[in-house]
């Protein structure tokens, strides 16, 4: 019983920690209008992720011991393009994020929808060792993937969207494997 608890604090800290090093290294090459930037795609990733998590969210953990994944996974992947599809349309009508960003903010969050999807099934099937390894390799992906495209390029802020794409890709892929 412990084990599993502490193993998720540990994680749950060392993610917080990478995600603090993300927003340093942001703040030192993009600047605060950079950190402004990214602040308002991960809020317009989280309003679409709200929508998703309707159906992708809870209710799977909550089903995932009563029912096969096969069961499960359909319908939350149609409503992940549902809610991808809305949410396109949403942000071309309210532009949260700089013009050219929405479609990137779209496809982070449909890639987080799958993930969020398959974490729901680990956790309804009680494998938090993967779910926490899953979300600490997500995280150290993006502290790896960004600084690196910042020690090699300009520093924009296409760096984190594509660091984010490498993390959230890495995360989709190793939920489902999981």
């Amino acid at each position: 019983m412990t084990r599993p608890v502490i193993g998720t604090v540990v994680s749950r800290i060392l993610v917080q920690v990478m995600n603090l090093l993300v927003i340093m290294m942001a703040g030192h090459a993009l600047g605060a209008e950079g950190l402004g930037d990214i602040g308002l795609i991960v809020l317009a990733i989280t309003l679409i992720m709200l929508l998703n998590n309707l159906v992708g969210g809870g209710a799977i953990t909550y089903l995932a011991p009563r029912y096969p994944s096969s069961r499960l996974l359909l319908p939350a992947y149609v409503w992940a393009v549902i809610t991808a599809m809305i949410a396109f349309i949403g942000v071309e009508l309210v532009p949260v994020v700089r013009e050219g960003f929405g479609v990137h903010v779209v496809l982070l969050a449909f890639l987080q929808s799958l993930y969020t999807v398959h974490f729901g099934v680990l956790l309804g099937r009680q494998r938090i060792a993967w779910y926490n390894l899953i979300s600490v390799a997500q995280a150290f992906m993006l502290v790896l993937c960004f600084g690196f495209l910042l020690s090699v390029g300009t520093g924009r802020l296409m760096d984190y969207i594509l660091a984010s794409y490498l993390a959230f890709g890495t995360a989709a892929v190793m939920s489902a494997w999981a």
